[in-house]
C-alpha cells in the first residue's frame, strides 16, 4: 500500500459514510479520492478504472451542485421499465468495450469494462438521489473486490468491501428516508 492509496481510500471512506446520509459533503470527498485514483489505477494498467475516476470527479461536481439545489431531503423511485433499459443498454457496452478493450493490455477487460458501465450508471443515479442507485453499487462493489485484489491493491480491494456493506447501509438507509415520500420516476 502507498500513501497515495492509503488517502485515497481514506476519502473514499468518508465519502460514503456522508452519502449514506444524503449528506452532500460527501462529494468532495468522492472527487478527492477519485482524483488520487486516476492516478493509481493508471500505474497499474487499469486505464478503464483511470478513466472511471476522472469521470467520478465530473460527476461528483454534479452531484455536489444537484444535491446543492434540493432544499429538502427528497429521494426518487426508479420504475422496473427503466431497470431493465438500463440494464441491456449497460451489458451491450459493456461487451462492446470490453471487446474493445481485449485488444490491448488492458487487464481484465471485460470486468473491467462491466465494472466502470454499472459505476456511472449508480452514481448518475445518485447524483439524481435515485434510491435504485444503492444495488447497483452492490453489484459493483462486488466485483471490485475481484478486480484490484487480482492487481494487488489489498487495500484498495478491502476499500470495496467496506464499499459493499456501506453500499446495503445505504440502501438500508435511504428506504428509511423515503418512506413517506416516495416518487417513481418512469422515464
Amino acid at each position: 500500500m502507498t500513501i497515495l492509496e492509503f488517502f485515497a481510500v481514506l476519502n473514499g471512506v468518508v465519502y460514503l459514510g456522508f452519502i449514506s446520509f444524503h449528506k452532500r459533503m460527501g462529494w468532495i470527498f468522492g472527487c478527492l479520492s477519485s482524483a488520487l485514483y486516476v492516478l493509481i489505477c493508471w500505474q497499474q494498467s487499469l486505464f478503464i478504472q483511470s478513466g472511471l475516476q476522472f469521470l467520478y470527479i465530473v460527476l461528483g461536481i454534479i452531484g455536489y451542485v444537484n444535491w446543492n439545489k434540493q432544499h429538502e431531503i427528497s429521494i426518487y423511485r426508479m420504475s422496473l421499465k427503466m431497470h431493465l433499459t438500463l440494464l441491456i443498454l449497460g451489458l451491450i457496452l459493456s461487451l462492446f468495450l470490453g471487446k474493445l478493450m481485449s485488444m490491448t493490455s488492458q487487464d481484465l477487460p471485460f470486468l473491467d469494462t462491466t465494472i466502470s458501465v454499472f459505476s456511472i450508471v449508480a452514481t448518475i443515479l445518485a447524483t439524481r438521489s435515485i434510491l435504485e442507485n444503492w444495488y447497483y453499487w452492490i453489484f459493483v462493489n462486488l466485483f471490485s473486490i475481484f478486480l484490484f485484489a487480482f492487481q494487488g491493491l489489498q487495500i484498495t480491494a478491502f476499500l470495496y468491501a467496506v464499499y459493499l456493506f456501506g453500499s446495503i447501509f445505504g440502501l438500508y438507509n435511504w428506504k428509511k428516508m423515503i418512506q413517506s415520500n416516495t416518487q417513481v420516476l418512469d422515464q
